[in-house]
């Protein structure tokens, strides 16, 4: 306990000095003084910009460089060609009719040019091929033939 107290006399006799010395420390030349804050010397006009933008406000932003550039949104890529035969071309004059078979559990699905196969829209049918088109993409198939032409 005794040391504690010694200990914390110290403290305070030194902190005392500390302070003591620094309060009674005189400039030797008055045309050499250096402040301790170099913003002291500034007027509070030249600062504004402190009072403007508080340096721990949530709404602070810089200074705008250059007008931004927003990259487009990210876009998901577009599915795989629907996985289909090409069984059926039917025509009759001006339209013309397909019918397909979807999927590995073979659900018949009749189509013609504007109508939409899983996603993919019918823009062409021409002889024994379909045509299914989908965000500038296009894939052909031809008649009873699993191979897909991208």
């Amino acid at each position: 306990m005794t040391h504690l107290r010694l200990a914390l006399a110290l403290l305070l006799l030194w902190t005392t000095a500390a302070l003591g010395a620094n309060a009674l420390a005189q400039p030797q030349d008055s045309s050499r003084v250096t402040l301790s804050n170099p913003l002291a010397a500034q007027k509070m006009e030249r600062l504004s910009a402190i009072v403007d933008r508080p340096l721990f406000s949530p709404s602070r932003r810089g200074a705008p460089t250059s007008p931004m550039v927003r990259n487009p949104e990210p876009q998901t890529p577009s599915p795989p060609p629907p996985s289909l035969v090409l069984s059926g071309v039917v025509m009759d004059g001006q339209s013309a009719h397909v019918v397909v078979l979807i999927g590995p559990e073979k659900r018949v699905v009749r189509a013609q040019i504007g109508d939409e196969i899983d996603g993919w829209r019918v823009t062409q049918i021409e002889g024994r091929r379909l045509v299914l088109s989908l965000n500038g993409r296009s894939a052909t198939f031809t008649l009873f033939s699993r191979d897909v032409d991208q």
